[in-house]
């Protein structure tokens, strides 16, 4: 039987103190650190300090932050907004990309109500309502719905909140949230009303896309959708809207005002409407003839890569439509049409590659073009 000498007992502890100095040196320098750094970081009433009227969104952002864990940060970021407007609009606009933020929002919306009164002239973007609408609470879609007579960007977070399915459904039994679009167009509806730029887009998109959905079942209630998206200013259902006057589908027929809504949407370079605008003018559907003005709604489509543009834009400078005739920018605007598989534009090419027009003849390129047409329109085109 063996026994411990006194001066291996010895050798253990000071090998257990050597090693306990080194775990205490090791944790000690980062420990040492972070109480350095908590000493010297600003209190959260200096932080409010310089918060204070939304001049340091920086200091505003550190004290949300430390309201999601520190009660007296809270309190102080509460009492801050309730009383001033600079740094709500501040805090708004740092919520698009913290949760933190988007949380205290709606912890006034449900609980000072008198705050939003700050909110005059303060946008609210579609991805902050968004935002809102993903951590908003029962409680504080009550409040917001309460709120709604009166503030625009209440009913913008419920469109939204309908839209993205945050309400109106249940998760009950296995069962998912579905989307309530008519819900959301009308609260969109009641922020266009209020003069919401976010809400009223908001509204002619699902407003067009009921037309869309409707087409097919009654024209006549995809008219009535169409045009409640169009005097939103919607570029693509004023088109459509356009294309309904000009067939007399759903509406009686009526080329002036189909020609008046194709303006409204090209003017916004919607390529269909410019398209559709330089045909009237060059056929005086809904307009007086105007082969200049046609060409130039032509050029504006064919530079988006419109290739019945770029056709229609080949044959006026071919024919010197409105101008002199431009047989190489013919040739040009006909290539990218051609190249897109527009028959017509195929010909026209072959066309100008038999009688060297804008380019030197090639037989060969003209049968190739030929062959291409063919191919496109499925009929047989004759070789010259």
């Amino acid at each position: 039987m063996s026994t411990a000498t006194p001066s291996s007992g010895i050798s253990s502890r000071r090998a257990m103190q050597a090693a306990a100095q080194v775990l205490m040196l090791v944790l000690g320098m980062p420990l040492g650190i972070l109480s350095g750094w908590y000493a010297l970081a600003p209190s959260p009433a200096r932080l409010a300090e310089q918060a204070a009227g939304g001049t340091d969104p920086a200091a505003l952002l550190e004290l949300v932050q430390r309201a999601t864990r520190q009660q007296q940060a809270a309190d102080i970021l509460h009492q801050l907004l309730g009383q001033d407007p600079a740094a709500l609009k501040a805090l708004f606009g740092l919520a698009s990309g913290h949760e933190a933020a988007c949380l205290h929002l709606i912890y006034l919306a449900r609980s000072q109500p008198a705050a939003f009164d700050n909110l005059t002239g303060v946008p609210v973007t579609y991805s902050l309502a968004l935002a809102l609408a993903r951590h908003m609470t029962p409680e504080g879609f009550s409040r917001l719905e309460q709120m709604a007579a009166t503030h625009a960007d209440a009913c913008l977070i419920l469109g939204v909140a309908y839209e993205k399915a945050f309400l109106g459904g249940s998760r009950e039994k296995g069962t998912c949230q579905v989307p309530d679009l008519e819900r959301a167009a009308y609260w969109y509806g009641k922020a266009r009303a209020m003069n919401s730029v976010v809400g009223t887009r908001h509204y002619a998109r699902l407003a067009y896309f009921f037309g869309l959905m409707h087409h097919a079942v009654s024209i006549e209630d995809a008219v009535y959708w169409f045009r409640e998206a169009a005097v939103c200013n919607h570029a693509d259902a004023q088109c459509a809207l356009g294309v309904c006057y000009a067939a007399g589908t759903g509406v009686e027929k009526n080329l002036e005002k189909a020609a008046e809504w194709y303006h409204r949407s090209a003017e916004q370079g919607y390529v269909d409407a410019q398209y559709n605008l330089g045909l009237c003018y060059l056929l005086g559907e809904g307009v007086a003839v105007d082969e200049a003005a046609s060409a130039r709604w032509f050029r504006k489509a064919a530079e988006q890569g419109d290739a019945p543009s770029q056709y229609h834009l080949g044959r006026s400078c071919e024919l010197g439509l409105g101008f002199p005739a431009r047989y190489e920018e013919a040739f040009q605007w006909y290539r990218q049409a051609a190249e897109q598989g527009h028959p017509e534009a195929q010909l026209a090419l072959a066309a100008c590659f038999e009688q060297g027009r804008g380019v030197d003849r090639n037989p060969a390129a003209a049968r190739y073009w030929r062959r291409r047409a063919a191919d496109n329109s499925q009929t047989t085109i004759p070789e010259s």
